[in-house]
């Protein structure tokens, strides 16, 4: 049910029926995550007429105080236009109903609102890196945790570098996958199992595995629960690292001996003048004294 209590919309209102109208559907029903806001909107016509909102726990009144705040759940707080706010939202409140009444001098309108509440989804399995050795068999673990009445529709994808495994193709142990559409002599894909855990085993591993694998998990409601489930990495060889290293060592010593052949070929030449920082001493003149004789 939206929010507003805004008299300005009359389209509802006709000559003769001034009783208010509530917007929207009649029922509603609201999933949300345990420890979330809860916000119940309700919009009406209020077709010219004062009109008062009142709200009821499945057949309980809730009263509000001064504040505004429910006197039985002070998690449940009523807004300005009406509308109905429930605070930190638990695991209690599934299945609740929450009916709001308009109602002015020329009657009255309902609609109901259902609570579902869901616990979070979470990961439980860490990223699991390995280095590439071929013909060796790797295992990828997708572990999470999702609400009960998920467990049985939840879907899960693995990924390969953001590419959808197709999964159809794959060994199925544990599953009875009469439905799966095997190829006999697609020995490629069949090298993947699915166990009934979710998790994948990749066997005898070749160069075209390597890379990032991921799962994600939908449940059909909200975004999808994605795991980095880990990467399948080539060993990195050292020597190329070396080569490296002696290349840019002897491009400098060759730059340093350039450039010293430059400097003595202009001190040769008379164009590149080096004075000395010895300071020439001079020498002193001394007079004999001159003896005049009477």
């Amino acid at each position: 049910m939206p929010a507003n209590g805004d008299d300005e919309q009359k389209s509802s209102c006709t000559d003769g029926d001034l009783k208010p109208k509530i917007q929207g559907d009649e029922t509603t029903y609201n999933t949300i995550f345990i420890g979330k806001t809860l916000f119940i909107f309700c919009a009406f016509d209020a077709c010219d007429s004062p009109a008062t909102v009142t709200w009821f726990k499945d057949t309980t009144r809730l009263e509000f105080d001064e504040q505004k705040v429910s006197t039985s759940d002070a998690r449940l707080k009523l807004m300005k236009n009406g509308s109905l706010i429930i605070e930190n939202v638990q695991e209690k409140d599934t299945g609740v109903k929450y009916v709001c009444s308009v109602q002015n001098e020329h009657g009255r309108d309902t609609a109901s609102a259902f609570v579902d509440v869901k616990s979070k989804s979470r990961i439980l399995s860490q990223s699991n890196d390995v280095q590439f050795q071929e013909g060796t068999d790797v295992t990828f673990n997708c572990s999470f945790e999702i609400d009960n009445s998920w467990k049985d529709t939840a879907v899960v994808e693995w990924y390969k570098d953001n590419k959808k495994i197709n999964l159809y193709h794959s060994q199925t142990p544990t599953i009875n996958c009469e439905y799966c559409d095997l190829a006999e002599d697609n020995s490629e894909a069949s090298r993947i199992i699915l166990h009934q855990n979710q998790s994948i085993t990749i066997e005898h591993i070749k160069d075209e595995d390597v890379g990032s694998y991921s799962c994600q998990v939908q449940t059909g409601f909200g975004e999808p629960l994605v795991l980095e489930a880990g990467t399948l990495y080539a060993k990195s060889s050292w020597w190329w690292i070396v080569i490296v290293v002696l290349i840019i060592i002897g491009f400098l010593l060759l730059c340093a001996y350039l450039v010293m052949r430059y400097v003595k070929h202009l001190q040769k030449s008379g164009k590149y003048d080096i004075k000395s920082t010895k300071r020439s001493s001079k020498k002193e003149t001394f007079h004999e004294p001159i003896v005049l004789h009477l």
